[in-house]
């Protein structure tokens, strides 16, 4: 299985992203599933089309998008992803969108394709706090999450995200080992 997993650029003020810098530890096999990491854009009209086209370049069997969720204490598995895109602080493209639908016909939600219960258990049993989550927002990373989910609805090809608390909360090298679990359990 070939797994591409994204992490994205800094943003908000913030100098690095917890995210990419966990992503970009991971090492080229996690449990025999080749993995890609690939940094993507804070930036809601670039992110989702660079993760399709490196998906699609890649030939992945799965995508494990990853983001930063600073004011998070725990790794949390998104279990959704809303058709809402709304916020106060622009995307890195200056781009603040006002409490828009992503798909203007598409589902209110759209559920995760990957098995985030067993990934929490698997790593509170790893002792690395963690924890199922049912919003993921209404920035980049609900956007993107919810046009892979879109794309590859009825696929062979799972998507997941997760947020990650900043280096500040949990060390980037545990948060490393977080995502290995995860991914071992695909």
């Amino acid at each position: 299985m070939h797994i591409l997993v994204t992490g994205f650029e800094p943003f908000g003020g913030h100098k690095v992203n917890a995210s990419w810098e966990s992503v970009r530890r991971l090492p080229s096999f996690v449990s025999g599933h080749e993995i890609t990491s690939f940094q993507l854009p804070v930036d809601f009209e670039r992110a989702a089309e660079l993760a399709l086209l490196r998906a699609e370049i890649l030939e992945a069997d799965a995508v494990l998008c990853v983001g930063m969720a600073a004011g998070r204490e725990k790794i949390c598995l998104e279990a959704r992803a809303v058709n809402r895109m709304e916020t106060a602080v622009p995307d890195n493209a200056g781009f603040c969108p006002r409490g828009e639908a992503i798909e203007e016909d598409g589902p209110s939600e759209r559920l995760s394709s990957m098995p985030v219960s067993a990934m929490a258990l698997a790593l509170t049993e790893a002792g690395i706090p963690a924890a199922v989550s049912e919003d993921a927002g209404t920035f980049v990373c609900n956007d993107l999450f919810y046009r892979l989910l879109s794309e590859y609805e009825g696929s062979r090809i799972s998507v997941g995200f997760i947020h990650v608390p900043s280096a500040k909360t949990l060390e980037t090298s545990l948060v490393t080992r977080a995502l290995e679990i995860c991914l071992a359990c695909l």
